[in-house]
């Protein structure tokens, strides 16, 4: 069963619509809005830069991951 809900995130809403429950979104979109509310509060930039370089931290660290578990044997 699908759940639909109404979020904020870094003042916008969203609507979100997934097969977990509604507690469960609430969260992670609590946990995104913290996330992209920090990055803006550190650089100083706009919603989509801000959007953007967590995205690209996430990646690099990401990609560092995968690194070590292919070089791991």
């Amino acid at each position: 069963m699908k759940n639909k809900i109404t979020v904020s995130i870094a003042g916008q809403t969203y609507t979100l619509v997934a097969s977990e429950e509604s507690g469960y979104m609430e969260k992670v979109a609590a946990h995104v809005d913290a996330k992209i509310q920090e990055v803006l509060d550190e650089s100083k930039v706009s919603l989509v830069d801000g959007a953007v370089l967590k995205l690209k931290m996430e990646l690099s660290e990401a990609k560092r991951e995968i690194f070590k578990l292919q070089n791991k044997k």
